[in-house]
């Protein structure tokens, strides 16, 4: 009677088979690396998305996919894994040679005695994004330094917090920091012109053409419009005026 041993058969075959849906669904990619940097396994997570196939991973060195400077950063990670026993974060790019180029974010954890445990996750949306948005700052604020028409950002209690060049040559400050050292409401020769500001733009949110006459550096004065904009986060707080 074999009955038992095909129970225990099909139970282990059930249990290979949700292992392995697991394994399927996870988005994460799971590998094991020995503490002199050799690539033992992989898992066999999402199945068809991997950049380079575990087949052509699977028993090479670190160095055979990553350049030296990179290599030598992943080893004294493992190193130091290895020796302090806590999982530690890293974040490194990969070279796939079909014009992508992957970022991973990944944790690492002590595994055996000589072994670690990677679990990669694909954050190269997230890099795309951060890049992109540091080019748009790039460009802003270019574009904010050479205009050639004053610009700035105040704070809603009246603080200056940034100036281009147009603006301080404009007040006569003899740099920008000495601007920024000044409340807005010292721009004004007449300090009433302050509270006409602040009901407006409460009122309207947005400006054009608001005339006052301000003081320049040295108390000779000149008239000027302002055209400025109330900032607000995406709850709708007011965060700074802009003009």
């Amino acid at each position: 009677d074999i009955t038992k041993r095909k129970h225990a058969e099909q139970a282990l075959a059930d249990s290979e088979s949700e292992l392995r849906a697991l394994f399927a669904s996870m988005r994460d990619t799971v590998l094991v690396i020995d503490q002199d940097g050799y690539y033992l396994r992989i898992a066999p997570t999402h199945p068809g998305q991997f950049y380079i196939l575990p087949e052509n991973v699977i028993g090479k060195h670190l160095r055979d996919l990553f350049p030296a400077d990179q290599v030598e950063r992943f080893m004294a990670l493992i190193q130091q894994v290895m020796e302090m026993g806590q999982t530690r974060q890293i974040e490194y790019e990969i070279e796939t040679g079909n014009n992508q180029r992957p970022w991973f974010e990944a944790s690492v954890s002590p595994m055996g005695t000589d072994c670690t445990l990677w679990v990669a996750r694909d954050i190269t949306d997230r890099k795309q994004a951060q890049a992109a948005l540091t080019r748009s700052e790039q460009a802003y604020r270019s574009l904010f330094e050479n205009m050639p028409i004053g610009l700035y950002r105040t704070s809603l209690d009246g603080r200056i917090l940034d100036a281009n060049p147009a603006l301080v040559r404009m007040f006569g400050y003899p740099d920008r920091d000495s601007l920024l050292a000044i409340k807005a409401v010292n721009l004004y020769m007449d300090p009433t012109y302050e509270e006409r500001f602040q009901h407006e733009i409460q009122k309207q949110r947005v400006l054009s053409g608001f005339e006052a006459e301000f003081r320049r550096y040295g108390r000779s004065s000149f008239w000027a419009e302002d055209y400025v904009r109330l900032v607000y986060d995406e709850a709708g707080n007011p965060l700074y005026y802009e003009g």
